[in-house]
């Protein structure tokens, strides 16, 4: 099954929108991650600029890469 995560520009490089979780780890922060990728790109226009949306990046995640 395919999961959806949201990057957003951070200086000159991007990084995945996280979510705390019970007892994690926080040197290793958890991917908040979507089932699909409409519901990836409603929770991506928080994060949206007016005139720099294109700058927030909706993307398949594999947590195994």
């Amino acid at each position: 099954m395919t999961e959806w995560a949201i990057m957003v520009p951070i200086d000159d490089d991007y990084m995945y929108v996280t979510q705390f979780v019970e007892g994690m780890d926080f040197s290793t922060p958890a991917v908040k991650t979507f089932a699909t990728q409409e519901e990836a790109e409603r929770a991506a226009d928080v994060w949206r600029i007016p005139g720099k949306e294109s700058r927030v990046k909706v993307v398949k995640y594999d947590p195994n890469a």
